[in-house]
């Protein structure tokens, strides 16, 4: 489990707090690919479709941008996180620790996230956030957009999913500090999606609540209260009211998102070529990158402005993967995985946090667990009708 734990935290530079090279986080990844590529994995034609597609957008960078290869290479950094998928492969690790391993790294997200909101005004950065997520809005203040952000709003589903099967308190717990992230990060998509997934899950489940359970749920439903009247969540929903009150919302014609969708859909292509294979993905030392830095950006647009920049087949690919990990048969205590996924495409219509800067870890370790965790199943199903049907 700790070794799990700490390479993470290695190729993320510990959320950002360590100065670690992007080259040499890079060379760890793609050792792990090369170990563990030759495994048998379900998810080959998706990783191949997003490998060219991504080939495809950088020689479609350099040609129309003039962005090189090498640029676009070094542009793609935290994509490549998807690759510790491979190190869990050839590690073989088993469900029990993997999830375990899984918790250790939500609480230190969460806990480094709020101490890190809190001391972020006092001057103290040790997380090292960028200085325009600081006071980003007069009335919210600050907005901080963490490494592997994943990692809290998987945990909520993760901590939903767990509580209902072991009703221990370390997933109320779970639950409540990726709520209280989420308030903070200030993402009114991330809120909206989480309660559709919820009210989904629900149904889903059908789930009956006994004496004890709705005594247990209601103290946690006044843990949220609670959460919800604490003076800096208190100022995020006056943000986010604020936010809708002044015109940032897409039924106005002057909202930044809807003037980059005019962008990317009528000026910026060259050609209908460009606009299948992707613009690129800007890398900031690049003059490519300095224009893209002084124009519209396609981050807004979750990913149909991933589209824009890496092309329709690397998110064709991401869709693929996601889809399949909603689809596959899992018990119900790895259900949070599909739970995640739902979410990440519901939010990824006008948010970036599918793609966030570390998020690419989170998903080889989702793609792993719930790759596993069908396998189990499957092997669960055929013991169960073997011994029903002895003779087969």
């Amino acid at each position: 489990m700790l070794y799990i734990v700490f390479l993470f935290l290695i190729i993320n530079t510990f959320f950002g707090a360590v100065p670690i090279p992007n080259n040499v986080t890079v060379i760890i990844l793609f050792i792990c690919w090369a170990v563990g590529h030759k495994k048998t994995f379900i998810y080959k034609k998706s990783f191949n479709l997003i490998f060219i597609g991504l080939v495809c957008s950088s020689i479609s960078c350099w040609y129309y941008r003039g962005q090189t290869l090498l640029e676009s290479f070094q542009g793609l950094f935290y994509y490549y996180g998807i690759l510790f998928y491979f190190f869990l492969k050839y590690k073989h690790f088993n469900l029990i620790t993997v999830e375990k391993a899984l918790t250790v790294l939500i609480f230190a997200f969460d806990v480094c996230y709020i101490v890190q909101f809190h001391l972020i005004d006092y001057g103290i950065n040790f997380l090292n956030i960028q200085d325009w997520m600081l006071n980003d809005k007069e009335i919210e203040g600050n907005r901080l957009r963490v490494m592997s952000s994943g990692l809290y709003n998987l945990g909520i589903f993760f901590g939903l999913v767990k509580f209902n099967k072991t009703k221990k308190t370390l997933y109320a717990i779970m639950i409540l500090l990726g709520l209280y992230v989420m308030f903070l990060s200030g993402f009114r998509q991330l809120l909206a999606s989480t309660a559709i997934v919820f009210v989904f899950y629900i149904y889903k489940m059908r789930i009956r609540f006994k004496p004890k359970q709705i005594a247990f749920m209601a103290i946690i439903g006044f843990a949220v209260y609670y959460i919800y009247q604490l003076p800096e969540v208190q100022a995020k929903i006056e943000g986010m009211i604020y936010r809708n009150e002044i015109g940032a919302s897409l039924n106005n014609k002057s909202y930044v998102r809807v003037l980059q969708l005019k962008f990317y859909l009528n000026d910026f292509f060259h050609d209908p070529i460009e606009w299948f294979f992707g613009g690129g993905l800007p890398y900031y030392k690049s003059a490519y990158g300095v224009w893209a830095d002084r124009n519209y950006q396609v981050v807004d647009w979750g990913l149909l402005g991933q589209s824009w920049a890496l092309g329709i087949l690397t998110v064709v690919g991401f869709l693929m993967f996601s889809i399949k990990a909603i689809r596959l048969k899992v018990a119900n205590e790895y259900m949070y995985i599909s739970l995640w996924y739902i979410f990440l495409l519901l939010s990824s219509v006008t948010n970036y946090e599918f793609m966030r800067n570390g998020n690419f870890l989170v998903h080889g370790i989702a793609l792993y667990i719930v790759e596993l965790a069908a396998k189990e199943y499957k092997n669960e199903r055929k013991n169960i009708i073997f011994n029903n049907h002895p003779s087969l």
